[in-house]
């Protein structure tokens, strides 16, 4: 039976074919097709399994497409075609041939993502199911853009990505009896967006995606709340104004220490007048003693009308 036959039968079963392993492209999305082997002096082209249309072909060194395909292919190497913007009919099964002989078979499958939007800093969940009873599950496994963030096996291994050993991200212990394989990740970062895939791996090998197969989360950046008040540094001046000069402050201080002195010397000088005034008064007043002296005649006579001890004699 030739190779496509039965890669497609395989297909038909079992929803994956590979030379290595299935491709799997989020719609929109690019994806990397590539050959098990590069071709040496021959033709070398990419094909989609159903319709027998030519994707790409070898030539001169680089990748090149015609027709539907146009403008949707890039080369990488000579062995890999990248395919752009991915649409959901392009879930198809693909084949390399070299010389006309099927090479490899690379079956795509287009997966269509859940999105999910969260608020940085807050915690996300990410939906996830697979039927897990009575099935040879080993282990549930979560990547992202295809790296690893947790692998968490049936008993108690565990096995984080890069990056996330040191984060709060966990799946319910009771996966396994359950089929719930959601992700938990505490305070979520700006650089946790992308998309997120998740599923089981069984005892022969075997890997069977969850429910959604893809959840694409969305960080939401975190805004102030507008109700708080900006915290003010004490030493911190509003914009736009300036500080005063050193000739500023020393004029006013010397202002206040000449309006200082000439009140003190105003009211001194006041106080002054103000005492002399009131004991020359004081000296003048009634009941107060005379100082002149009166003047008797020389010959010892009293003068006319005065009187001697009360009265004349």
């Amino acid at each position: 039976m030739a190779l496509s036959t039965l890669c497609a039968l395989f297909v038909f079963f079992s929803a994956g074919c590979y030379s290595g392993e299935a491709a799997v492209a989020i719609i929109g999305d690019s994806v990397n097709l590539t050959a098990s082997k590069s071709c040496a002096d021959g033709e070398f082209k990419l094909m989609a399994h159903d319709s027998k249309v030519t994707v790409a072909t070898f030539i001169n060194g680089a990748w090149k497409s015609e027709g539907r395909y146009q403008n949707r292919i890039t080369h990488s190497s000579p062995s890999t075609v990248v395919l752009t913007d991915v649409r959901y009919n392009d879930n198809l099964l693909y084949e390399f041939f070299c010389k006309g002989t099927a090479d490899t078979i690379i079956q795509l499958e287009v997966i269509i993502p859940d999105d999910e939007s969260v608020t940085e800093g807050e915690r996300a969940q990410l939906k996830c199911y697979s039927r897990t009873k009575e099935r040879p599950v080993k282990f549930m496994r979560w990547e992202k853009d295809g790296e690893l963030v947790l692998e968490q096996e049936r008993g108690p291994g565990l096995r984080y990505g890069t990056g996330f050993g040191e984060r709060n991200v966990s799946v319910s212990p009771d996966w396994y009896p359950t089929g719930d394989l959601s992700l938990t990740m505490e305070k979520v970062r700006a650089e946790d967006r992308g998309v997120y895939m998740c599923y089981t791996v069984e005892e022969d090998g075997g890997k069977r995606r969850g429910n959604p197969a893809a959840v694409r989360m969305k960080i939401t950046e975190r805004i102030p709340d507008q109700n708080t008040p900006p915290t003010e540094c004490p030493n911190e001046k509003p914009p736009g104004e300036k500080g005063m000069s050193a000739w500023t402050i020393v004029a006013i201080i010397g202002l206040g220490l000449g309006l200082g002195l000439g009140l003190g010397l105003g009211l001194g000088l006041g106080a002054f007048y103000w005492f002399r005034s009131h004991r020359s008064n004081v000296s003048s007043g009634p009941g107060a003693e005379s100082s002149d002296v009166e003047m008797k005649p020389l010959n010892g006579s009293a003068p006319l009308g005065s009187h001697v001890n009360g009265g004349p004699s």
